[in-house]
């Protein structure tokens, strides 16, 4: 377990009682030097013939290390596409989007109203081009065909230095009234969604009884991923 701390200080006691963000910087350069780990990188072997190594950064910046990043992060979120007359019937009839997660903008408040408009906006693509459309193609393209067109679109990706997406988010309703195993009440259920090459991030949101349940899978060897979400799995209650 790892326990972080935000400490609080009183520049008073500092001698001309003001400490500016350049001295503040000045006094952590002293000390990188005993902590290396916040001055690397992690780079992978070629060929993938070993483990990820950390190794020393030529490019870190004390001064711009964590700032956000220039371009938002993107997700696909699966939408349904099944009709009025198709609500009873068995199976996933869901096509998907992209939405950006507008990472790049710092304030809470504004991020989400951002992502609600960018969900908005490929909401009104996704209609234009039409969901159902986008799903049909199996109805005139051989099983085979496109399951080999999957795999070698799936490869390609994984090779790109710019994916279509960097995770995936997927809200999945569930029943609203208690459910019972070997007179057990169930009392929560946590998601959990597969990883493929390209794509090591999956967050699938549940809801239950009232609640939801937002979990997160994502590769062991994303260790960044596990230091900086703070909570892998948060239950919100409505």
């Amino acid at each position: 377990m790892h326990i972080g701390s935000v400490p609080i200080y009183d520049q008073s006691t500092v001698e001309g009682g003001l400490v500016t963000f350049k001295s503040i910087l000045a006094m952590l350069e002293e000390r990188l030097g005993m902590a290396r780990s916040f001055t690397e990188r992690l780079v992978h072997v070629p060929l993938k013939v070993d483990y990820p190594y950390w190794v020393s950064d030529p490019d870190f910046d004390l001064e711009h290390h964590g700032e956000l990043p220039k371009e938002s992060l993107t997700a696909m979120a699966p939408i349904s596409v099944r009709s009025d007359s198709e609500r009873a019937d068995a199976g996933n009839h869901v096509s998907a989007m992209v939405v950006r997660l507008r990472t790049d903008i710092a304030d809470d408040t504004e991020r989400l109203s951002a992502i609600r408009d960018a969900t908005k906006e490929s909401k009104e693509l996704t209609n234009a081009v039409g969901a159902r459309l986008m799903t049909d193609y199996t109805e005139f393209i051989p099983a085979a065909t496109a399951a080999l067109a999957s795999r070698l679109a799936t490869r390609l990706a994984a090779k790109s230095t710019r994916p279509a997406m960097n995770c995936v988010i997927s809200n999945v309703p569930g029943p609203q009234v208690p459910l019972y195993a070997a007179s057990a009440r169930l009392v929560d259920m946590y998601g959990f969604g597969p990883l493929v090459d390209g794509l090591a991030l999956f967050i699938p949101v549940l809801s239950y009884c009232g609640g939801i349940t937002i979990g997160v899978t994502s590769c062991r060897e994303m260790q960044r991923i596990h230091a900086t979400t703070h909570n892998p799995i948060v239950t919100l209650s409505c």
